[in-house]
């Protein structure tokens, strides 16, 4: 049996062409997450190079949270990436981990024309939520509501760490998620 494996394997070395190296294997893209400052709906974007590589928005404060994810592909290993909010450089830059799952919170320069902006990390904006509230309004509508009850209950049971249902962090969608949105839950 292993005659015919090394043979395999043989074939398989021969047919490929000569120049094929490790260059030719793909790269896994790696997810970025975390919390930013802005609207519901702002951009944010991941640059190499200078040009847009990948881009989410922002929903309730998170970014990178299904389904908002920030999947950085078109990148080499260790190659810098550079993020903006809004079309603001952010203060955080990362060096490309193909495969990574990464948290990265951002943050805009002080005093930058978007750091400023009504409802971002430097205060919300009238009638906007609290940062606490934010954390549990699911579906980014600013409220903690019977919107996001039924999103909830609708992930019940789910497993992943980066499910935005799983509110407490511990990998599955379950009671402790249930009761940290009703302490939130306002009518």
């Amino acid at each position: 049996m292993s005659r015919a494996i090394s043979s395999a394997l043989l074939a398989l070395a021969l047919a490929l062409p000569a120049g094929a190296s490790a260059a030719a294997v793909p790269v896994i893209p790696e997810l970025f997450w975390g919390t930013a400052p802005g609207r519901v709906g702002s951009e944010i974007d991941a640059l190499v190079g200078g040009r847009v590589v990948a881009s989410t928005t922002l929903a309730g404060g998170t970014y990178g949270r299904a389904p908002h994810l920030l999947l950085v592909s078109a990148a080499q290993p260790g190659e810098p990436i550079t993020f903006a909010i809004g079309g603001a450089a952010a203060r955080q830059s990362a060096r490309f981990e193909s495969g990574a799952i990464t948290e990265l919170d951002l943050a805009l320069p002080p005093g930058s024309a978007s750091s400023t902006a009504p409802g971002n990390a430097n205060g919300p904006a009238a009638g906007s939520t609290t940062p606490q509230e934010r954390d549990y309004d699911l579906d980014g509508d600013r409220r903690v509501d019977r919107r996001d009850l039924a999103f909830l209950l609708a992930r019940w049971g789910l497993a992943g760490l980066l499910d935005p249902a799983d509110l407490d962090g511990d990998g599955t969608v379950g009671l402790s998620d249930f009761n940290l949105l009703l302490l939130h839950f306002s009518l």
